[in-house]
């Protein structure tokens, strides 16, 4: 895919204007190897994007270790889109998947780089030599969807089934399929969601992408081809190498090549070792005498103190140095730019000078809502790139938990036993009374059974649970049942808005008169107040 727009864009296009950027880009357009050294932190994957985005080839980078792959892929997620990098780590134990499969982020890797667009692969040496399915054995294994298409439908079950997919009840990782009256669901290697393939009779009637815990509709698709097979390290067709796989115009980035070449020869015969690096290459941080030097440097340490970050800030600033200030979302970002405001609000009056150099510096730098990896200086560039979580002593997260939006998910569906209370967005309080398949339109569909007041009950589509939600009350607490095709429910809903709206009104009341009384006046010990609550 095209590069993304984003947060710094206006950094890479600093980097891709610089003398030394453009010298490298020149010797790797000339298929020669060329060599850069002090590029430390994060400004690794700037130079890799800035690269990538001149020369519009498949890059791969090769670190010497899996928390170097972690960091770059990081970084080069944010600056170029995760659509454009694909990363092969090796699994650790948490990752195995089930009976030798070999894991959907491989597969994933090997079909990005066979794609139309070019992407930056992030590895280690030893990931080069694992084995994967050829070119021929991926395509053979591709399989195309499409509405109104007649398949039938129990062999299409069978035929997933011996390609390695697991039948379970409902699709939670990729390798599953579900399959209930005539609803086929399927998660594929490489896709970040399952599909849903919706039969009448033996006819494909829709395809939609959906959210596996909410079961919400993502998009609805007219077509899609997927890799529609598990592929087990024991089945006799992992017969390729990744080397194998990666394409001849592609620029071979080495980060600290003196260590990974060590990996490369213990990993690879003579005759891969001189393929691999027949073409472009660019050495990261090499020893010996480079061709290009840049001499970035590392962050400063600033020990949680937001008045060093300034200090060091403004002397940076009053020099000509951009100042860049990244945290990981926009409530981080606002935090520590208002912590900024608030410490030089809270200064002295004989200190009015310096008050007013930080206000005009705070409006100067540029505040970006996504994070690097590592903060760093480039004084030749007069840029310096700063991160929330280094200022504060912190790691970056390194894992994001998907938030699921309101409703029940299917695991709780699954919890549930029947008489439990639930309520339905649209119709009230009702209670849980099981599964129960029923015939639509001459299909099988799997719903959800309510029951109302009265014994009347409604059938909810596993499509529609996001409308559901276990009753909640204190304990011991029974509810009244609604009534369904009455306006109930409704009043009800309407009474619970306006006391939540009387209840926000006497809050804002009460802290508008809080506000307006008078305080006490505490000394600023706004560090120390960072450096506990952080």
């Amino acid at each position: 895919m095209p590069p993304t727009r984003n947060d710094y864009e206006k950094l890479l296009t600093i980097l891709e204007r610089s003398n030394d950027v453009l010298t490298v880009a020149r010797a790797l357009s000339e298929q020669r190897s060329v060599s850069m050294k002090t590029v430390v932190g994060s400004s690794r994957a700037l130079v890799i994007a800035s690269l990538w985005r001149l020369g519009s080839l498949p890059f791969v980078v090769v670190t010497p270790d899996d928390r170097d792959v972690d960091d770059i892929s990081h970084d080069l997620s944010v600056l170029l889109g995760r659509d454009n990098v694909a990363v092969l780590r090796p699994l650790s134990t948490r990752s195995a998947v089930r009976g030798g499969a070999l894991h959907h982020d491989h597969i994933d890797a090997i079909q990005r780089l066979h794609g139309t667009d070019p992407c930056v692969l992030v590895t280690t040496a030893s990931m080069l030599y694992q084995h994967v399915p050829s070119a021929d054995g991926l395509t053979s294994a591709t399989m195309s969807f499409s509405k109104g298409d007649v398949r039938d439908f129990s062999e299409l079950t069978t035929e997933l089934s011996l390609r390695g997919f697991e039948r379970t009840d409902y699709v939670a990782q990729p390798g599953d399929i579900a399959v209930r009256g005539g609803i086929i669901d399927i998660f594929p290697s490489g896709w970040d969601n399952p599909l849903r393939l919706e039969f009448w009779g033996d006819t494909i009637e829709s395809i939609r992408e959906f959210e596996p815990l909410s079961q919400r509709s993502i998009r609805e698709l007219e077509t899609v081809s997927v890799l529609a097979r598990v592929f087990h390290e024991d089945d006799g067709v992992l017969e390729s190498i990744v080397l194998d796989h990666l394409p001849d115009t592609a620029v071979l980035v080495l980060e600290r090549p003196d260590v990974v070449s060590a990996d490369i020869y213990a990993h690879f015969p003579e005759a891969d070792v001189t393929r691999l690096s027949a073409g472009a290459v660019l050495r990261l941080n090499a020893l010996g005498e480079p061709d290009v030097t840049v001499e970035t440097q590392m962050q400063p340490g600033f020990a949680a103190s937001i008045e060093a970050l300034l200090k060091t800030s403004d002397g940076l600033w009053r020099r000509g140095t951009e100042i860049w200030i990244g945290a990981d979302g926009k409530q981080n970002i606002s935090r520590i730019r208002e912590l900024c405001e608030n410490l030089t609000d809270h200064l002295d009056d004989e200190e009015a000078e310096r008050a007013t150099a930080y206000h005009k510096l705070i409006s100067s730098i540029r505040w970006v809502a996504s994070a690097l990896t590592d903060g760093f200086m480039w004084p030749s560039l007069q840029l310096a790139v700063f991160t929330e979580h280094q200022v504060f002593g912190r790691q970056r997260a390194q894992h994001r938990v998907k938030r699921r939006e309101g409703g029940i998910s299917l695991r709780e569906l699954q919890q549930l036993h029947r008489g439990d209370y639930i309520v339905h967005e649209d119709k009230g309080i009702g209670r849980f009374d099981g599964l129960e398949t029923i015939i639509i339109g001459g299909s099988a569909q799997e719903c959800v059974k309510m029951t109302f007041d009265g014994g009347d009950h409604l059938y909810v589509h596993l499509n529609y649970v996001h409308k559901l939600s276990k009753y909640a009350s204190e304990e011991g607490s029974v509810p009244k049942l609604s009534k369904l095709g009455s306006a109930e429910w409704e009043r009800r809903k309407a009474r619970a808005k306006k006391r939540i709206k009387d209840i926000a009104r006497d809050l804002i009341q009460l802290y508008a008169r809080r506000k307006s009384m008078p305080g006490f006046a505490y000394p600023n010990i706004l560090s120390l107040n960072v450096l506990y609550t952080s």
